[in-house]
C-alpha cells in the first residue's frame, strides 16, 4: 500500500487507485498526477488494504478494479460505501458482463470504466470528477441492451420527469458526455447539469447509472 506522505486538505480532487497490477496503476496514477488539481492520496493493491486505509485516506474518487487476485472488488463496494459515504466508486475493469455491472451499482458504485487508451480513460474520469456519468461508452451500450432484454416494467416515479430530462437520461444512458448531449441539443453544458441534479431528485438517485437501474429499460427511455 502507497499513501500519500502529506495528505493536506484544500481544493484538490482526491483519488484512491485499488488495483493489483502494478504497473497499471502506477500508470493511473501518473495520468492522475499529471492533470492539474488532481491527486492520488493513496494506492492498494488489495481489497484488505483498501478497506485498512481509505476512510483515513479521504478520498474524493475510488478507482476500484473488479478483479482483486482472489477477491472480487464488487464485494467490498458496500463496504467501502459505509466508510466513505460521500466517495464516488468507480469500477474500473476490463469485464463488461451486464450482470456484474448491476451488482456492483446496486452495492453502491458510482461509475463503470473499461481499462482502455489513455485518452478515452482520462475523459471518462474527467466527466466523473465533473459529476457526470462515469461510464464508458461501451458498457452504457452493452448495458442498454441488457435491460431491453429484460423488458422490466418497474418505473417508479420516472413519470414526474420532464420530456426534456427523458430526453437528456436518454442520451446519457447510451453513454453520451454532459458536453456531448449539450451539443446534441443546443443547450448550455450548465442547463445540462441542472437538469440531471433535477432528475436525481425525482428518481432519489445520485448517478445516470442509478437511474437507468431504477427504470429497469422498460420504461420507454431506453427503447428507439
Amino acid at each position: 500500500m502507497r499513501v500519500e506522505t502529506t495528505p493536506e486538505p484544500g481544493a484538490d480532487v482526491r483519488f484512491a487507485i485499488v488495483e493489483d497490477g502494478r504497473e497499471y496503476r502506477r500508470h493511473i496514477a501518473r495520468l492522475i498526477a499529471a492533470k492539474p488539481g488532481w491527486r492520488t492520496v493513496i494506492e492498494c493493491a488489495s481489497a484488505e488494504e483498501a478497506l485498512a486505509g481509505l476512510q483515513a485516506a479521504r478520498p474524493e474518487i475510488v478507482l476500484l478494479d473488479i478483479c482483486l487476485g482472489e477477491r472480487c472488488g464488487v464485494a467490498i463496494v458496500s463496504q467501502l460505501k459505509r466508510l466513505l459515504p460521500q466517495a464516488a466508486i468507480v469500477m474500473l475493469t476490463v469485464v463488461e458482463d451486464p450482470e456484474i455491472i448491476v451488482r456492483a451499482l446496486e452495492s453502491g458504485a458510482s461509475g463503470y470504466i473499461v481499462k482502455a487508451g489513455e485518452g478515452e480513460l482520462m475523459q471518462a474520469i474527467e466527466e466523473i470528477v465533473e459529476g457526470g456519468a462515469g461510464m464508458s461508452p461501451a458498457v452504457a451500450r452493452r448495458l442498454v441492451m441488457w435491460f431491453q432484454r429484460r423488458g422490466s416494467s418497474t418505473r417508479p416515479r420516472a413519470g414526474k420527469l420532464t420530456a426534456r430530462q427523458w430526453e437528456i437520461l436518454k442520451l446519457a444512458a447510451r453513454g453520451k458526455q454532459q458536453g456531448e448531449i449539450a451539443l446534441a441539443l443546443g443547450i448550455s453544458a450548465h442547463t445540462v447539469k441542472n437538469h440531471f441534479r433535477n432528475i436525481y431528485e425525482t428518481l432519489d438517485v445520485d448517478s445516470v447509472m442509478e437511474a437507468v437501474i431504477r427504470i429497469r429499460g422498460g420504461s420507454g427511455l431506453l427503447d428507439g
